[in-house]
């Protein structure tokens, strides 16, 4: 559920926020301030002026603020308290304005569909390979998971990759790339001291998880990352499993993703 913003025109005339569309809200009246989506609230250079300046309140739902109080309760600086008067103190590494997810399917890129890609199970027979892209429609942040595994022998084991998908500029690892990003957009660099790069093929940035032993059958192990690490799109996860190859019939493994994003739906 969204929190309340609510805005009020406590000047004598009409206010005009051009960033926000050009809405406009005459004088003593008030508006929703979330008509367009929290993070065009709160960056919003004309919201803040009229707040600084005194000529917009900002009620949260349960008190009004102005000048910089207000500025404070937009940005999510304030000071929460209990019913009864107690600090609210709450520590978490969920980045702001995100929701905890835990899903066992990624998206559907083509379609742009959040959850509707294809579902994270593999099957692997003996001493074979099971390989799925995992791709998501947005920037996520991939915090941890379980994995559920069926008929793992000694030698079966869990990998998860950061890909970048070939002709996708990512970071050239040694400052020698072939492009610079200069105001959000990529130019070539002919002297190869470029931030980024691109390749004709999938290039790994980042081993998430490597050679995850398995073991067993019918188990659920949880992967716990001590924070989570942001996930760009296009950038994808590849996800493997390798079967034992002297275990009777396949490795089946079924993996659940945990992780903040900023939209579910």
């Amino acid at each position: 559920m969204s929190k309340i913003r609510l805005l009020t025109n406590v000047s004598g005339s009409e206010i005009v926020l051009a960033d926000m569309n050009g809405l406009a809200i005459p004088a003593g009246d008030t508006v929703n301030g979330l008509v367009f989506s929290e993070s065009t609230l709160m960056g919003s250079a004309d919201v803040l002026h009229a707040l600084l300046d005194g000529t917009l309140s900002l009620n949260d739902g349960s008190a009004s603020y102005t000048g910089m109080e207000a500025v404070d309760v937009l940005k999510g600086l304030t000071i929460q308290y209990t019913k009864d008067g107690k600090q609210i103190f709450t520590a978490s590494d969920r980045p702001k304005d995100h929701y905890r997810h835990f899903t066992g399917r990624g998206d559907d890129v083509a379609l742009g569909k959040i959850g509707q890609g294809e579902r994270i199970h593999l099957i692997a027979e003996p001493g074979q390979t099971a390989t799925l892209d995992v791709k998501f429609v947005d920037d996520v942040y991939i915090r941890d998971g379980k994995i559920r595994y069926l008929n793992a022998g000694f030698d079966s084991h869990l990998n998860i990759d950061v890909v970048c998908p070939p002709g996708v500029p990512f970071p050239a690892p040694n400052g020698n790339g072939t492009l610079d990003r200069v105001g959000g957009q990529f130019v070539p660099n002919a002297n190869g001291t470029g931030t980024y790069m691109t390749a004709p093929v999938e290039v790994v940035l980042f081993r998430f998880i490597n050679e995850f032993h398995l073991v067993g059958s019918e188990e659920i192990d949880e992967i716990d990352s001590p924070e989570p690490f942001m996930l760009y799109a296009p950038y994808f996860l590849k996800v493997s499993i390798g079967a034992d190859p002297e275990i009777t019939g396949p490795l089946k493994a079924a993996i659940t993703i945990g992780m903040y994003r900023k939209k579910t739906v």
